[in-house]
C-alpha cells in the first residue's frame, strides 16, 4: 500500500511530485469551474474579434487554474469557435491556460488526451454583420461544469437565494415547465434572479441593415441604440442615442434594425431600432433617442477631425466630423457618408 504525505528524513526520505498531489485532490474535487461567484469565468465579447474571461478558479484532474484579473483572447475570425480552459501537462507548458479552439460551421469539441484536457466554458459566433454571440456553457457538465466535492452538489447557493431561482440562473435546463413558470410568474424571485443571474447573451449589430433577434430566455435585457451619422459639408451630425431595460420571453423574435450614414444628396441618417421598444433617429439636424430610460441627442455638424464612439463594446470609427464631443453617433464631411448606427442587446 502507497501513503501520502510525510515529512522526509535524512535515513528515509520521502519526495513527491505533482502528479501524486493532483491525485490526492482529485480524488474529492472534481472538474470544473469553482463557482464562489455566477459570473466566475465567464466569457463576454471584447472589442473588436476578441472576448474577455472573468476572474475565477477552476480545478481540471486535481490542478487549480486561477485568474486574478479579466483575460483578453483574439478570436481568430469569423466562425463557431470554442473558448476552452486547457490543463497541459507537457514539459513545455505544464499549466492551465485559456485557450480558443477555432471553428467554422461547428463549435470544436474540447480535446481530452495524452497531456491536454479541455474545459469549455463558451461557444462564440462571430458572423459577418459583425454580430458576435456568446453562449455560456459552464453549466454544461459535457463540455464544463462546475467544481463539487465527490458526492455533493456543485456548490450551495447563498443564504439569501432561493436554491429555485439559482438553477434558474444556472441550470435551466433542469427544471421542469411547471418549475421555470414558478419562477417566472414570481416577481420576487424574477428579482432574485435578475441579481444573482449569470449573463449569457450579448449582441452587437454595427452594420447597416435589419435582423431578428430571438431571445435565449425570459428575463431582462438592456438594449443600447445609436442612430446612423448624417452628412454634412462640414461636418455631419451625430446620430441619437437610447438606452432601455427591457424584459423579454424565452423565444421571443424583436426585428432589430440598423440606421444607415447619411451621405451627399440624401444628407440624414437612418434610424436605428429594437422593435417598438427604443429607437434612435439619425442625424441630419441632429439625432434624439425615443423611448429610453436615457435618452440623449446627437452632436452638431463638426469641422474634419475623425471620432471614435464607442458603446457598451462596440466600436466603429467616423472619417470625418460626427459629435462625440457634445452627443453620440458620428457623422460625416464633404464627398464622405456618415458612420452607420449601433444596436446592442446584452442580457
Amino acid at each position: 500500500m502507497r501513503s501520502m504525505f510525510f515529512n522526509s528524513t535524512e535515513a528515509d526520505p520521502r519526495e513527491y511530485d505533482a502528479a501524486q498531489f493532483a491525485g490526492y485532490f482529485g480524488a474529492f474535487i472534481g472538474s470544473g469551474v469553482f463557482g464562489s461567484s455566477p459570473d466566475a469565468l465567464s466569457v463576454s465579447p471584447g472589442e473588436g474579434l476578441s472576448v474577455t474571461i472573468a476572474p475565477g478558479r477552476v480545478y481540471i484532474n486535481g490542478y487549480m487554474g486561477i485568474g486574478d484579473e479579466p483575460e483578453a483572447l483574439a478570436l481568430p475570425g469569423f466562425g463557431k469557435h470554442s473558448v476552452a480552459l486547457r490543463l497541459d501537462l507537457s514539459s513545455e507548458r505544464r499549466r492551465i491556460y485559456p485557450i480558443v479552439l477555432a471553428g467554422t460551421d461547428a463549435f470544436p469539441a474540447p480535446e481530452r488526451g495524452g497531456n491536454v484536457y479541455d474545459l469549455v466554458i463558451a461557444h462564440v459566433e462571430a458572423a459577418s454583420g459583425p454580430a458576435v454571440t456568446v453562449t455560456d456553457t459552464r453549466a454544461d457538465y459535457g463540455l464544463c461544469g462546475f467544481a463539487a466535492f465527490t458526492g455533493q452538489p456543485a456548490y450551495q447557493p447563498p443564504a439569501d437565494v432561493p436554491a429555485l431561482v439559482w438553477d434558474y440562473a444556472l441550470f435551466p435546463d433542469s427544471l421542469s415547465a411547471a418549475q421555470r413558470a414558478m419562477v417566472e410568474g414570481s416577481p420576487s424571485y424574477m428579482g432574485q434572479y435578475e441579481a444573482s443571474r449569470v449573463s449569457r447573451e450579448f449582441r452587437a449589430y454595427t452594420e447597416a441593415g435589419t435582423y431578428t433577434y430571438t431571445a435565449p430566455g425570459t428575463g431582462a435585457y438592456i438594449i443600447e441604440v445609436v442612430g446612423g451619422g448624417g452628412w454634412g459639408q462640414y461636418g455631419g451630425y451625430g446620430g441619437g442615442y437610447a438606452k432601455k431595460l427591457v424584459r423579454l420571453l424565452r423565444g421571443q423574435q424583436v426585428t432589430v434594425t440598423v440606421g444607415a450614414g447619411g451621405y451627399q444628396g440624401n444628407g440624414s441618417g437612418g434610424a436605428s431600432s429594437f422593435g417598438a421598444f427604443v429607437s434612435a433617429s439619425g442625424g441630419g439636424s441632429g439625432g434624439g433617442g425615443i423611448g429610453g430610460e436615457l435618452n440623449i441627442a446627437g452632436g452638431g455638424s463638426g469641422g474634419p477631425s475623425g471620432n471614435f464612439a464607442y458603446v457598451s463594446g462596440a466600436s466603429w470609427m467616423s472619417t470625418y466630423g460626427g459629435a462625440w464631443s457634445s452627443g453620440f453617433g458620428c457623422g460625416a464631411a464633404y464627398n464622405d457618408r456618415g458612420t452607420c448606427g449601433c444596436v446592442i442587446v446584452a442580457r
